[in-house]
């Protein structure tokens, strides 16, 4: 069977969650003498390829006018017909089926800017019903956002099927100790990648300042999601944690050396399709401070703490007393911990998707 991805995700994301995952299942998928998989292109800007040799390097530039392209224009992507599934990466352009068997396949990440508008920058979204209707099969990464898709596209509800995103780190992945954080061995809380928007950081901020940072002497480190821009820098100065919160960008072995170390990891998010540091802190074994939300209660509810992403003195009141945050293996038993370890990784996620690509070939 031959299944064919498509260049958008690799293209759209240098680094990211979602180019990551389509990396992991295509080297995978590689392995696996049932399928043939295939990238249908050459150009990309994915770090995730280009760290296995894999493509040849696209300008910035060119990317940037690529993406402009397809997001405002009505430029059909054709399908490939030489392959048994067509799988699309992403939303951009619209898809254009050609004659022959070859089947579509579209993941869906998240509903966030239908069912939250404003709260996600719509442009490279703009598409993704159209990739939804024209497709055979639509992977769905939980079961939240299936439901919405379900409730805004009651026709499209019988050819969702769902496949949970996993961690990218195992117990064995290799840690690096970042050099910024070198001459501060202070205990720090963990937040990891975006800020802006549903990410909630603005109500992390408050609530870390009222917890009293002097008095219990963590820091609050943000790992990558770039520089701090100057609305954050005001905010957080005007709080009074300028000296208690910093910024770091990382490799994925000083990444999971701050999950493994961190104090807890804190995902305070008013919206989500999955939250991989959910299952990161899952497999690092750290106490999980997340929002209550339908998304983190599907995934993490056993085994992280649920809080009220709109009451910041409900953060700040964990925080301050975060002896009592429990780790995973604390909050479930042993042997549920590793079942969820076992769950949340790479190779049952590309089992799913074979077991899936056989159902619909």
């Amino acid at each position: 069977m031959r299944v064919g991805f498509d260049r958008q995700t690799f293209t759209i994301q240098k680094y990211g969650g979602v180019s990551r995952y389509f990396t992991d299942l295509y080297l995978g998928l590689s392995q696996s003498p049932e399928i043939e998989a295939e990238l249908l292109f050459t150009w990309h800007q994915n770090a995730y390829l280009t760290e296995h040799g894999i493509g040849r390097n696209l300008h910035p530039l060119a990317a940037k006018c690529y993406i402009k392209g397809l997001s405002h224009g009505n430029f059909e992507l054709p399908l490939s017909k030489k392959h048994d599934i067509h799988h699309s990466t992403f939303y951009l352009g619209r898809p254009k089926k050609q004659k022959g068997n070859t089947r579509l396949i579209t993941t869906l990440y998240d509903m966030i800017p239908e069912t939250f508008p404003g709260f996600k920058e719509k442009k490279v979204h703009a598409n993704k019903l159209d990739w939804l209707n024209s497709s055979d099969l639509i992977v769905s990464i939980s079961d939240s956002s299936a439901e919405d898709l379900a409730y805004l596209q009651p026709h499209l509800a019988e050819r969702i099927r769902k496949i949970h995103l996993y961690s990218g780190f195992s117990k064995e992945s290799v840690q690096t100790k970042p050099a910024a954080i070198l001459d501060n061995d202070n205990p720090y809380h963990l937040f990891v990648g975006n800020r802006r928007g549903y990410k909630n950081a603005d109500m992390l901020f408050r609530a870390f300042a009222a917890s009293e940072p002097k008095r219990h002497r963590h820091y609050l480190l943000m790992a990558g999601g770039g520089t701090l821009l100057k609305e954050e820098q005001d905010s957080i100065t005007r709080l009074g944690i300028g000296d208690c919160v910093k910024q770091v960008n990382v490799s994925d072995s000083e990444l999971w050396y701050l999950y493994k170390n961190a104090a807890s990891v804190l995902v305070p998010s008013m919206a989500e399709g999955f939250s991989l540091p959910l299952v990161e802190g899952l497999v690092a074994d750290a106490p999980i401070l997340c929002s209550d939300i339908s998304i983190h209660r599907e995934v993490a509810g056993q085994f992280a703490t649920l809080v009220n992403p709109l009451n910041y003195q409900d953060w700040a009141d964990i925080l301050l007393d975060h002896k009592k945050m429990k780790s995973p293996s604390e909050k479930i038993s042993e042997k549920d911990y590793k079942d969820k370890c076992n769950y949340y990784n790479r190779e049952r996620m590309i089992a799913d998707h074979i077991k899936l690509y056989k159902s619909i070939a």
